[in-house]
């Protein structure tokens, strides 16, 4: 798959040479490309990201969906968020965003599927470059293997300063708790400097021009404000746990399992 300004080709290998199979005219300048399988995400210069689909019974290349967003920042890299069946979009922008998309063909919200869905977004403060998608990193532990967590892929991202992450799906549950764990270390604990944990990771801008926002959508959880928790004294992890209504075993395991997938190095 190649973009050469407004047009996206499919070539095929064919007689030792390269054969332009199908191609699509857009309405906008492609930046990247990021395919998978039979699908494809086209990053817009200055609007936002695109799904492609191509038909190979028909060689047929269309656009199937996109941000329709009408206040947004401009789009810098793109990538996939893989969980077993399912696939999510994750974009970062020139605002230091990175934010989460899906495309739900039955959700009244997706006009008829032509749109991407906003599914969640956290302010990261720093422009990504790249994302690259890796397995979940297995190797020996204190705490037992749960095998649905190693179906989901880590997706790398790399940063203009020189420093790198990774985004990845959880549990509901595990969602759950950790989500709530977070909360508290932002409303309880006093962070570096002063910083307001909660306002400096909030998507900016909010508003987005359409009848969607991003009230209803999932908070991307921080790891690093999450380590936290090991920091704590015995009683502020007994009292914590049982505000959150779990036990500070639970909320280890929770943390050891998602270090250990993540760290490949």
């Amino acid at each position: 798959m190649v973009a050469i300004g407004q047009r996206v080709f499919i070539y095929t290998i064919k007689d030792e040479g390269l054969v332009a199979n199908s191609f699509l005219d857009l309405n906008f300048y492609v930046t990247q490309i990021c395919p998978l399988r039979s699908i494809a995400l086209c990053v817009d210069m200055f609007e936002s990201v695109h799904l492609l689909r191509y038909q190979k019974d028909f060689k047929v290349l269309s656009r199937v969906a996109t941000d329709d967003r009408k206040i947004h920042p401009r789009p810098h890299r793109v990538g996939f968020v893989v969980n077993n069946q399912n696939v999510a979009i994750v974009m970062g922008d020139m605002e230091k965003n990175l934010l989460v998309f899906e495309h739900d063909p039955e959700s009244p919200d997706s006009k008829s599927s032509q749109r991407l869905l906003v599914k969640g977004g956290i302010r990261n403060g720093i422009t990504v470059t790249n994302f690259l998608r890796v397995h979940a990193h297995v190797s020996d532990s204190m705490v037992s293997r749960r095998q649905k967590t190693y179906y989901a892929h880590s997706t790398m991202f790399t940063t203009k300063e020189g420093s790198w992450g990774f985004v990845r799906s959880v549990p509901e549950r595990s969602y759950r708790r950790l989500f709530m764990l977070q909360n508290f270390i932002e409303n309880q604990f006093q962070q570096n400097g002063g910083l307001n944990a909660r306002g400096c990771r909030s998507v900016r801008p909010q508003a987005t021009g359409t009848e969607t926002n991003f009230t209803n959508a999932k908070q991307l959880i921080d790891g690093d404000l999450l380590m936290q928790f090991f920091g704590l004294d015995i009683h502020d992890k007994d009292e914590l746990s049982r505000r959150l209504g779990t036990t500070k075993y639970q909320i280890t395991d929770d943390l050891i399992e998602l270090t250990r997938i993540v760290r490949h190095f």
